[in-house]
């Protein structure tokens, strides 16, 4: 199962504005083990 990170903005868990996630995968296996926000300059004003 993939877990969706957020982020941690202001003491509170926020999707991110644009929406787009980028894959992390497991170095020894490559299998994808989360997804997390590219985050801009837009989540933290």
């Amino acid at each position: 199962m993939t877990k969706t990170i957020r982020n941690y903005i202001n003491d509170q868990w926020q999707e991110s504005v644009g929406g787009h996630l980028e894959s992390v995968p497991n170095p020894a296996t490559g299998e994808e083990i989360a997804k997390v926000p590219i985050s801009t300059a837009e989540d933290v004003t």
